[in-house]
């Protein structure tokens, strides 16, 4: 068995103590052994379980991006996975930015770990680079390579709660408020916030628009708060706040979400809808029931009016209108609806609702009409008005009529909301309920005359005269009484869906 040591120490000090350490080791047990002395005195390297071997928790260590004038920490463990121990002496570094301090013991013993803690503070902009050294008794510096990019006027844009808006209803509302921060240590210039995405709004900005960019000094923050009001149902695609700057990530942004989504709960149970919003003095337009059903006039019986609940309405001028009986496609001047079977009404329950303004109050006016007595039997329905008081007439070979106690002024804007529950039907004036309530009963469920289409602004008798005055707002809801006690009418348009 041959074993050869070799020792030519430099310097008294640690290598020294460690020859008189290693030298009591049994070597006779592991003839493999060899020592040599290398810089400070003694480097070992070793084939057998018994000697001191180190390992590192990583090879590298990435900062990432730091602001200037910042530190960012990072951590390395060393791991004595040798048999004895491990005389450990001090970490250096390399590379502008990078320094290391470490608690490890002088001697490290067999299967005991400890740190060097290195840390990244650039001083100016761009890549920097450089390695860890730490030195040991086993002569070779166990190295770990360094790298980390310096961010001048480094700007972070941020949500206070939450980037999504969640679901929001058509004519409803939501906000998010956000912060851009200048984390660097000089001041940004050109500092201003864009919105992207419909329905988005910037309600309130202290970051300067693009007319007018501000200026952020180190450390200091901006705020913004973006409104959403859906104007459509869906997804907004594409949405995105951004924050323009003279930072070297400028511009930071963030995406946001935000869906719109049917004002109305009930919105699959309408019927029809029509706002009466068009260009003043012109005639009803054919697309003017957003349900996509095909309105039919004749005779010019209507116009689009300034003089509106919301927006304009449908103005009505002339009270003669020709009865047919519902029997021929349309009257002398009439505004209808192309016929359609969610028209007749049937015994579920349903909401007719309309804001009207009566010029007059004499004789019969109007409202809505599914109507028809073509074969001498009369079938269907007619809301409308009889002088002062508002009727539903309802019909299969003979007449259901109920008259509503309240009276109606004319030149004045009234919600009416007809509404049948069960076997009831009610009426509500502006949300306040009539007192009467009227019965029905029966079925009048019965096939209405293939001519027969629905009528707005009168009714199909031979003895019918329309409204004169303006209707708005009409909504027909099949299937609900969306209506069961006094309620404040909306003070804003009704949308659709």
């Amino acid at each position: 068995m041959n074993t050869r040591i070799s020792f030519k120490p430099t310097r008294l000090g640690l290598a020294a103590a460690l020859w008189g350490l290693l030298a009591t080791q049994s070597v006779q047990a592991n003839p493999s052994y060899e020592y040599r002395a290398l810089k400070k005195g003694l480097a070992v390297s070793s084939s057998s379980s018994g000697n001191p071997a180190a390992q590192l928790s990583s090879s590298s260590l990435a900062f990432g991006g730091v602001a200037l004038g910042a530190s960012e920490p990072r951590q390395v463990a060393l791991t004595n996975t040798g048999g004895t121990s491990l005389a450990v002496s001090s970490v250096q570094t390399t590379g502008a930015g990078f320094s290391a301090s470490t608690s490890c013991p002088a001697l490290l013993t067999a299967g005991q770990s400890c740190l060097a803690t290195v840390l990244f503070t650039p001083t100016s902009g761009g890549a920097y680079s450089g390695s860890l050294s730490w030195l040991t008794s086993l002569g070779q510096p166990l190295t770990v390579s360094l790298s980390g990019t310096g961010q001048d006027g480094q700007g972070a844009l941020t949500a206070n709660t939450s980037t999504d808006f969640g679901s929001v209803a058509v004519g409803q509302s939501a906000t998010r408020s956000f912060t851009f921060t200048n984390n660097g240590a000089t001041t940004l210039n050109g500092v201003y916030a864009t919105l992207v995405g419909s329905g988005l709004a910037l309600e309130s900005n202290t970051c300067g628009t693009q007319a007018s960019p501000l200026s952020v000094s180190a450390g200091s923050t901006c705020a913004m708060t973006v409104r959403y009001s859906p104007s459509a149902v869906g997804v907004v695609s594409g949405a995105e706040l951004r924050v323009a700057s003279s930072a070297s990530n400028s511009p930071s942004s963030l995406a946001l979400q935000a869906t719109g989504t049917p004002s109305d709960p009930n919105h699959a149970n309408v019927a029809l809808f029509m706002s009466m919003d068009g260009t003043v003095g012109g005639g009803i337009a054919t697309s003017a029931d957003a349900t996509g059903k095909a309105i039919i006039s004749t005779g010019s019986p209507a116009a689009y009016s300034a003089t509106s609940a919301f927006g304009q309405s449908a103005y009505f001028s002339t009270a003669a209108v020709g009865g047919d009986g519902g029997c021929v496609t349309s009257g002398t001047t009439t505004l209808e609806v192309a016929r359609n079977s969610a028209f007749e009404l049937d015994t579920s329950d349903y909401t007719l609702e309309m804001r009207v303004r009566p010029s007059g109050l004499s004789g019969y006016q109007g409202l809505l009409s599914n109507y028809e007595s073509c074969t001498g039997v009369i079938r269907g329905w007619a809301f409308f008005l009889s002088g002062n008081r508002v009727v539903l007439n309802r019909a299969n070979g003979a007449d259901q009529v109920v008259t509503f106690s309240s009276s109606l002024t004319s030149n004045t804007w009234y919600h009416l909301a007809l509404v049948k529950q069960g076997n009831t039907v009610s009426l509500y004036v502006n949300g306040v309920k009539d007192a009467t309530v009227g019965t029905l009963t029966g079925d009048y469920v019965s096939t209405i005359n293939a001519n027969t289409r629905l009528r707005v602004g009168s009714v199909h008798t031979v003895s019918a005269t329309g409204l004169v005055g303006h209707l708005d707002e009409i909504r027909m809801t099949r299937g609900v009484a969306r209506y069961t006690a006094n309620f404040t009418p909306n003070t804003t348009a009704l949308t659709y869906p």
